[in-house]
């Protein structure tokens, strides 16, 4: 029994998941401790503002794209040889930043003519600044989406941990000397900067030389296309859930109460470095096995029982915790969160131990369709109850909303893969 054990972490460290585990964990740590030492460097009002700002821009990722850094780990896993990967990777890459371009005209546009709140209104400018990243900062995705589809899970690591600790101590930084507009020009500043050096890097790397290909090698592009929009609609439809909570908590609350907020759903946020870690290692062996049903049962037993657990056994912990953690972390101003807190690991439960691994699952071998109906169906339900909740419970509201939907979600999905692989049903 202890031998097997040994044979299966030996295995499982020489595929790569301990180091995208220990990759994903670092990050998450660098983040998390980035965004506290973010709180104390800005004002309450200050980091509230940066939230809006920030779920604003999140709104315009929504689109970034047009998802082609989905379609770039599953086409690249499946194409052939080296040049057939190059003109996956080159049209992905050429197509969403012409794409980004008008996205960033768009939104500049949108922001001129948005009656941003009263206490908002003053910093809108700022969003001038942080839209013409968006290009670059999707190059970033592009690259760490095409090291995992090499199955260079070093390189993966590698690059997610630079371009973390690059963003977080630039906002920190900067944030502390000249404020918000400090961490503004400066996450702007990274991502350009880290966008093009990542891109030059893998390309040499690769493929031997700093140039893109044509993309001429691609004789499926409606289907390449088809899956990214799909993909970028699903995940589109899922960002819209954490969008939505701070939007309408933003229209009805002030800049404090969103403050609070975004420090209740910090920690919980953190839990997603679970699910996301193990659904990163498997989805590529999912998408090389997905016709053989047999497999894909067992395997998918595996992944959700090990993530529930895991999930499970965190959040459970965290909100014993959760009073001495906000108290030690954010300080006395913030205790009123710790209530909102538990909430939320209650729904980051649902969702990341008991949605994501069907989710993910399904998109990585190309049921991306029935995500996107879920989420659809998610996103009204959410958006309904939240314009009841929040009015009457503020930021409680919100988090009751998410683990109402959440578990919908998640109880819709499991039907969805029951009915297609173990029933035998299309």
């Amino acid at each position: 029994m202890i031998e097997k054990a040994k044979q299966s972490l030996k295995t499982l460290w020489e595929k790569g998941l301990v180091h995208i585990f220990a990759g994903s964990f670092l990050t998450k740590c660098i983040s998390f401790f980035g965004s506290i030492v973010l709180v104390k460097a800005l004002s309450k009002f200050e980091y509230g503002v940066l939230g809006y700002l920030e779920n604003i821009y999140g709104y315009v990722w929504i689109f970034a794209g047009l998802g082609l850094s989905n379609a770039i780990l599953r086409f690249c896993v499946l194409g052939e040889d080296r040049d057939q990967k190059k003109a996956f990777f080159s049209y992905a890459v050429k197509t969403a930043f012409l794409c980004n371009i008008a996205l960033v005209l768009i939104g500049s546009l949108f922001n001129t003519v948005y009656p941003h709140r009263t206490d908002y209104a003053p910093y809108a400018w700022l969003l001038f600044v942080l839209l013409p990243s968006l290009p670059f900062q999707y190059l970033t995705d592009n690259v760490l989406g095409h090291e995992r589809a090499m199955f260079d899970n070093r390189r993966y690591v590698l690059f997610s941990m630079i371009l973390s600790i690059s963003v977080i101590a630039g906002k920190v930084l900067f944030g502390h000397w000249f404020g918000i507009r400090g961490a503004v020009f400066s996450q702007a500043g990274t991502y350009l900067i880290l966008g093009l050096v990542f891109l030059a890097s893998t390309c040499k790397k690769h493929y031997g030389s700093l140039r893109l290909s044509t993309g001429e090698g691609i004789v499926n592009r409606k289907e390449v296309n088809s899956y990214s929009i799909q993909y970028m609609i699903t995940n589109g439809l899922w960002a819209i859930f954490m969008l939505n909570d701070v939007y309408l908590l933003g229209r009805f609350s002030p800049a404090e109460v969103l403050a609070e907020y975004k420090v209740a759903y910090t920690i919980p946020g953190c839990v997603t470095l679970i699910s996301t870690s193990i659904g990163i290692f498997v989805a590529p062996y999912f998408v090389k096995n997905e016709n053989d049903r047999a497999w894909v049962r067992d395997n998918y037993k595996k992944a959700f029982l090990a993530t529930a657990a895991l999930v499970g056994a965190v959040c459970a912990a965290i909100a014993v915790l959760a009073k001495y953690l906000v108290l030690w972390l954010y300080g006395e101003q913030y205790l009123p969160a710790v209530p909102v807190m538990r909430l939320l690991l209650i729904a980051s439960f649902c969702n990341c131990g008991l949605r994501y691994t069907t989710a993910n699952i399904l998109a990585a071998m190309g049921q991306v369709k029935y995500n996107m109906a879920v989420s659809a169906v998610g996103t009204v339900l959410q958006i309904l109850i939240n314009l009841w909740m929040i009015p009457h419970y503020s930021s409680y509201g919100v988090a009751i909303t998410s683990c109402i939907v959440y578990s919908f979600m998640a109880v819709s999905l499991f039907i969805v893969f029951y009915r297609k692989y173990y029933r035998g049903r299309a």
